[in-house]
């Protein structure tokens, strides 16, 4: 760690959490510390870092060297063992920071106020691939193990410092240069597997120009089962007295001579001596043959079976997860591009250089994390439609609003989440329509912050506010969709109020830059920007937008164009007798967008009384609601059915969240189920089982929703 103290002090103070700390040197020199243990134990240690006299100069530039080791029960990282990952190869390990866990894995000011570049060196054994939220700068290794090198030089928060290590090895390619510099790379198994993979070298910018003569050297071995070779021993040879290697890469002859064992050479010889007569025949119809005899003068592609490369030129976006899964990860978000461009029109210059994505195992907590360079997303997404990638509009969104301008606290955590919810809606809205963005906040309304203020809190609840009070209290505790749909609210207004909206966003954006701010400094800058609307500033009642529990006090105008025919297939089933209901079909579902599906399938649920059982059959089999691949429609769908106390719903239910750990998912479907007397145990039950292969918070926050003890955690309910 490096710092310039701007005024004399006399110590540092750093956040640990079960870091074993062996000792701390301040510009070589080795230096007393001591560790505080804070009486919550969800905030860890203080840790006082004592300079001694010589350092404690104003302007002193000071080199801080902290020797620790991490702990086995870390917060921040998930370490899966090969059983637990998709491919069973290989074990599999990243990291979750935000809120305050960066403190489990490096000593640091773990606060959103504080932000630092970093550069990082990790070694990994040899076949693993590791990432961070930086940018790569190449690897270097042996058989052993391979050395990672990162730099982030765009300062960021503590919370958004990530890692995954993961197996993405098919071929054994132990290192690749161009030009003599090691660079990265990547391998993606094709579905389709006897096409082999498709191998991705990464050029670094200064290899990028037009013109530029590369030389790529792959550092490579092959397989026993290499498909293009054919290992013969001796006594498969018709002479038996050696053994024998030949390839298959396509039909290849050469020009003109025939090789063969001696045993039959004389025959082949005979056999195939009017080569020569059928390549001159050949010429003479298609042109000079120029490969010549043995020599190959002319580059060649490489045939079906062959590892290649692909590279798009200055590409910023790449995929990366487990071989099974890349395939329909890449297809599922291939579209990020385009996302990323239509959010610079509206935000400004992406400063990030890459956006990479990690598709993560099942059991990551959350949509999404923005980490800067490296989002990482749940496989929860892969829906087969595309219909799920608003989760990368919100993603690529936060690198303005939360890693570009940041909450200075998390009691002001909508200034990240509000801002990024209401960019992620512009975006969706002009790749396809405004009156889509207005569905969207719609259902955010209706099928996000109803539920959490009535449902997951209570109308009265403190953290129901905009602006909360976080004194002594977990921000994981606190985590609800709150901060994003209020705060978004409040935006969706005053843009309805003050209609110019865009302009005032990117100057918001650049007034902040790499900076972090509260709510108040928000609205002074609100105030200054649109001094000459005053009078339209002054009807906002700000302090119960900030301040009051429960629902927002004004709630904006959203367009309904699109919720029309979700509510005339609701009214359809709910008046529907059962010989009725045999006559909806199910073209009007199947023409709906499937946010649209999401709402109806809602506002059933939604409905008193619950929903009678025949016609949840009915709905099953007209709509095949078990059988989708889309999250959201499975989650909503359960819920309906919980509610309705449908029995034949819970082994669905069970299987819902056991196979993936999604909090968004997995929480009021466990809370559900822990209401039913006839699934409580079940329920529990099922918990117990599978915790000990979920993140962390996954697991402390089901546990606090079941009312168990975690017993992995400090902190019990």
């Amino acid at each position: 760690m490096r710092s310039i103290d701007t005024f004399r002090i006399t110590s540092h103070l750093l956040d640990v959490r079960d870091l074993s700390i062996r000792s701390i040197t301040v510009n070589g020199k080795v230096v007393d510390f001591r560790i505080a243990p804070n009486v919550y134990t969800f905030f860890g240690s203080k840790m006082t870092v004592y300079l001694p006299l010589e350092f404690q100069e104003e302007g002193r530039e000071l080199s801080i060297v902290v020797f620790y080791s991490t702990s086995p029960e870390a917060t921040a990282l998930q370490w899966m063992k090969k059983e637990q990952t998709a491919n069973q190869k290989a074990p599999y390990l990243f990291s979750q920071c935000q809120a305050i866990h960066a403190r489990s894995i490096v000593p640091c000011m773990d606060t959103p106020s504080v932000k630092s570049t970093y550069e990082a060196q990790v070694t990994v054994p040899t076949g693993l691939t590791c990432l961070m939220s930086a940018i790569g700068e190449g690897s270097k290794g042996d058989e052993e193990f391979t050395t990672f090198f990162f730099k982030q030089p765009v300062p960021i928060p503590s919370y958004l410092i990530a890692i995954v290590l993961l197996d993405v090895r098919d071929l054994s390619i132990r290192s690749i240069t161009v030009n003599g510099k090691v660079v990265d790379f990547r391998i993606a198994p094709n579905v389709y597997t006897f096409f082999g993979s498709k191998m991705t070298v990464y050029l670094p910018l200064e290899f990028q120009e037009e013109g530029r003569e590369l030389s790529i050297v792959v550092f490579y071995s092959t397989s026993p089962e290499a498909t293009a070779l054919q290992w013969m021993k001796k006594e498969q040879t018709a002479d038996q007295k050696a053994p024998y290697l030949f390839s298959q890469c396509q039909a290849i002859h050469a020009r003109v001579a025939v090789w063969a064992e001696p045993s039959i050479v004389d025959k082949a010889h005979w056999e195939f001596s009017e080569t020569e007569d059928i390549l001159a025949c050949a010429e003479e119809i298609a042109g000079k043959y120029i490969w010549g005899r043995f020599f190959k003068s002319k580059p060649i592609k490489a045939s079906v079976g062959s590892f290649f490369y692909a590279m798009k030129k200055f590409c910023r976006v790449a995929v990366w997860a487990e071989p099974s899964i890349v395939d329909k990860a890449h297809w599922e978000f291939s579209e990020t591009e385009d996302i990323l461009a239509c959010a610079e029109e509206i935000a400004g210059k992406y400063i990030w250089g890459r956006y990479d994505m990690v598709c993560l195992p099942p059991s990551f907590p959350f949509g999404g994390m923005e980490n800067p360079c490296l989002t990482f997303l749940t496989p929860t997404l892969i829906a087969g439609d595309r219909s799920l990638v608003s989760v990368i509009a919100h993603e690529i969104a936060h690198s303005w609003s939360g890693n570009l301008v940041t909450n200075s606290s998390w009691e002001h955590f909508w200034l990240n989440e509000g801002f990024t919810m209401f960019i992620e809606r512009k975006i969706c809205g002009r790749l396809v329509s405004e009156d889509y963005r207005q569905f969207m906040a719609f259902n955010g309304w209706t099928n996000n912050l109803i539920p959490a203020v009535y449902e997951q809190f209570t109308p009265t609840h403190q953290f129901t506010k905009l602006i909360q009070d976080h004194t002594n209290v977990d921000p994981d505790v606190a985590f609800s969709c709150v901060p994003y749909e209020k705060g978004s609210a409040l935006l969706f207004y005053l843009e309805q109020k003050l209609e110019i909206f865009e302009d005032y966003l990117r100057d918001y954006i650049n007034t902040f830059a790499h900076k972090a701010i509260d709510s108040f400094q928000w609205k002074k800058h609100l105030h200054e920007y649109f001094a000459d609307k005053k009078d339209i500033l002054k009807t906002v009642d700000f302090d119960a937008w900030f301040y009051a529990v429960g629902m927002p006090p004004e709630k904006p105008k959203y367009g309904e164009t699109m919720v029309v025919a979700c509510e005339g297939l609701f009214k359809q089933w709910i008046g529907a007798d059962e010989n009725k209901a045999t006559k909806i079909t199910v073209d009007i579902y199947k023409s709906m967008q499937p946010l649209q599906q999401i709402e109806f399938i809602s506002q059933l649920w939604q409905h008193e009384p619950p929903l009678e059982h025949w016609k949840l059959e009915a709905l099953n089999n007209l709509y095949k609601l078990n059988d989708s691949e889309n999250c959201e429609i499975v989650l909503n769908w359960i819920r309906l059915c919980v509610k309705a106390k449908w029995e034949p719903i819970i082994e669905k239910a069970l299987k819902f969240v056991t196979s993936q750990g999604r909090l968004k998912y997995c929480r009021p479907v466990y809370r559900d189920l822990t209401a039913w007397p006839a699934a409580r145990s079940r329920a529990r039950d099922a918990y117990i089982k599978t915790r000990s292969s979920m993140h962390p918070i996954t697991a402390e926050m089901i546990a606090k929703d079941l009312h168990m003890r975690h017993s992995t955690h400090t902190v019990c309910f």
